[in-house]
């Protein structure tokens, strides 16, 4: 009799062992939380699976924000940018960190696409049905997009989501800013990252520079274009984020160098000016000839200089246009060819550098809405 009994609490024990192990595996699998923590969870819930994932969640929060209070006064001077895509949407997103270690970190790089994500769904989900430019864009400060609901629990704001990440990181992290893009029908938006990564497929493209691109296709592409659509986007963005333009500029404002050259030769020659340099800038060798004659032409070296001054203003303003730049993938040729080329035109565009100033997003010409 006493052998039975025995056996029998030998096997109970054997049973109840194994499933605990194989609840403190799940709630190990689903909730990323150390073992020692998952076994006090099931202790704490009479193993009940759904009340430990709940105990954890709210231990791990309340240390988060610990955490986070503690450290709130560091300097977050790393981060990355994240961007979630849609079809005719997109939301751009900074968040910051301390160190690169970190923003390198699978954790915090799953954290940057998760609020791209959700800035994406909630904007979506919260706008106006009525558009009146073809760009809409709304930028979004580090208050705002702190109070933004959190997806997966939205009782919880997306400082909660950030506090949890600093407790298990164990730094700072700030969300900074973000910008809400939604395009007119009829235009389509390309995406570009750089360094383009993304923690796992389908979710937010991260780099440390972010370019969005919208462009309207006018017309088939010509034979000598080998670039689809998307193929230009993606290189079009490549360009923004090397070459940093400041405008758009206008197809009906600039020559390609083609149009340049077939006018030259029906119209008659005209002066170029002439840019008279100073003593300091001419070598040694020419610099008591050049000024044995700027005595003797004082106001004709004035005048040449307005005129100087004011075509390198107007060069400069052509440079910083980005109809008007040498495209990067395509030395030789402007940007403006390659999109009459491709059959499109640019409608507006926006780059992010991570740590840039907050107003480097928004070309000059271009109009944005802040968060109602």
């Amino acid at each position: 009799m006493m052998l039975q009994v025995l056996v029998k609490n030998f096997y109970s024990t054997s049973i109840k062992s194994a499933t605990n192990t194989s609840l403190l595996a799940t709630l190990r699998k689903n909730t990323g939380y150390p073992i020692i923590n998952c076994k006090k969870a099931l202790e704490q819930s009479e193993n009940d699976l759904q009340k430990a994932e709940e105990w954890l969640h709210a231990r791990a929060q309340a240390e988060g924000w610990a955490k986070a209070t503690k450290l709130q006064d560091r300097t977050t001077a790393q981060g990355l940018m994240g961007v979630a895509f849609g079809k005719n949407r997109a939301a751009v997103v900074e968040l910051n960190c301390e160190t690169d270690f970190v923003a390198r970190n699978k954790r915090f790089q799953v954290l940057v696409s998760t609020v791209a994500a959700d800035i994406l769904y909630h904007l979506s989900n919260n706008e106006q049905d009525s558009q009146l430019d073809p760009v809409h864009k709304v930028t979004l400060s580090s208050g705002e997009l702190s109070g933004m609901p959190w997806q997966e629990f939205p009782d919880k704001h997306l400082s909660d989501l950030v506090a949890l990440n600093i407790g298990q990181l164990g730094e700072n992290m700030v969300i900074r800013r973000a910008m809400y893009l939604r395009v007119a029908e009829g235009i389509r938006l390309g995406c570009y990252t750089h360094p383009r990564s993304s923690p796992e497929p389908g979710a937010s493209l991260l780099g440390k520079y972010a370019a969005l691109v919208a462009i309207k296709e006018t017309s088939a592409p010509e034979e000598t274009s080998s670039l689809t659509t998307d193929e230009f986007c993606q290189q079009l963005g490549m360009h923004i984020v090397g070459m940093n333009p400041q405008s758009l500029g206008s197809l009906s404002e600039i020559e390609s160098s083609k149009e340049q050259e077939a006018r030259s030769k029906t119209e008659p020659l005209k002066q170029e000016p002439t840019v008279i340099k100073t003593s300091s800038d001419l070598p040694e060798s020419s610099t008591s000839s050049s000024e044995s004659s700027s005595s003797s032409n004082e106001s004709s070296t004035s005048d040449s200089d307005s005129d100087s001054e004011s075509a390198g203003d107007s060069l400069d303003m052509n440079e910083n246009r980005l109809y008007q730049q040498t495209f990067l993938m395509e030395p030789g040729v402007t940007v403006r060819e390659v999109a009459l080329r491709q059959g499109v035109e640019i409608v507006d565009f926006v780059r992010f550098h991570c740590g840039g100033s907050l107003e480097e997003s928004v070309p000059s010409g271009s109009t944005t809405t802040t968060a109602a």
